[in-house]
């Protein structure tokens, strides 16, 4: 903050402004999820739990200082509380600051919201590893599909599917109708969730032996995509966020999975895991837009 606004601002918040606490990512979080406020600022925030207890906060921002003091001083108020009751609201955070300019106060609330996704993201997390654990044997014959098999022509064979019916029949990743089509195929899983099972082959490197990283942005974008064809919206890509945690081999059997984190009537806010084995690879985060129209505009 500049000298001259300083005070205008609690010595609580320009000391969390100045330094602020438990700011960095987290890895193999719990919970993440990262939100866009109106002046363009990023805030993000990530959670580890341990028997259903908050026990560490992460965050960044690439906002003001307003935006760093209200994400630090969340991280503190939060850690330790129960995963159901860790939601902070504007209120709480502005009054732990001991208050914000009227044009700072939306800092609060965008901090507040991400932070109730990530917790959001968490329990589903949770609840999914309850339910589903791994793909049994049965649902991953189901769902195999060759990359390698793009220009055979073999995806034409398979009955009509949910990409024909919500308008996908000549996607490039699961267009039943399209020869070059790379056969990618996710199957409902329990809740609001898919999963799926795909084996790349050579044609899809970057680096020697390394699948490349649009393939693993297309495959992540795509199995969000199929959660909301599984419960039967039709929606376009209005946000994409992946991070790459490890370099995927391009001889990988990797399985993809993703499920729905919260919806407005308009908004769906979706996670995708892609993993080899036990290991997960990348993540991807996306803010989806209802479409209702054949153009693709809402």
């Amino acid at each position: 903050m500049h000298t001259e606004e300083a005070g205008r601002f609690t010595p609580t918040t320009l000391d969390h402004a100045a330094r602020p606490r438990n700011f960095g990512p987290m890895e193999d979080p719990d919970g993440h999820a990262i939100l866009t406020g109106p002046c363009g600022e990023t805030v993000e925030f990530w959670l580890r739990v341990r028997d259903g207890r908050v026990q560490r906060v992460h965050f960044m921002t690439d906002g003001c200082g307003s935006a760093r003091a209200c994400g630090s001083i969340l991280t503190t108020l939060v850690e330790g509380r129960s995963l159901e009751n860790a939601a902070c609201g504007q209120s709480e955070i502005l009054q732990a600051l001991g208050g914000l300019p009227a044009e700072s106060a939306h800092c609060a609330l965008l901090a507040s919201s991400a932070l109730a996704r990530a917790c959001a993201d968490a329990r589903e997390r949770t609840r999914s590893r309850t339910r589903r654990g791994s793909p049994t044997e049965e649902q991953r014959d189901s769902t195999q599909s060759s990359l390698g098999a793009r220009g055979t022509g073999a995806c034409a064979q398979q009955p009509i599917t949910l990409s024909v019916r919500h308008g996908h029949a000549h996607c490039i990743l699961c267009g039943q109708n399209n020869p070059s089509s790379w056969g990618v195929r996710f199957d409902a899983g329990e809740g609001n969730s898919v999963h799926g099972r795909m084996r790349p082959n050579a044609d899809f490197q970057g680096y020697d032996g390394i699948l490349h990283g649009g393939v693993i942005a297309a495959l992540l974008d795509a199995a969000m995509t199929h959660c909301l064809f599984h419960i039967d919206v039709q929606a376009v890509t209005g946000d994409l966020h992946v991070r790459f945690l490890q370099p995927v081999s391009a001889s990988a059997t990797i399985d993809v999975r993703a499920h729905v984190v919260s919806a407005t009537s308009r908004l769906f806010y979706l996670r995708a895991e892609l993993c080899d084995g036990d290991r997960l690879m990348a993540w991807g985060e996306g803010t989806f837009v209802r479409r209702n129209n054949g153009n693709g505009q809402t």
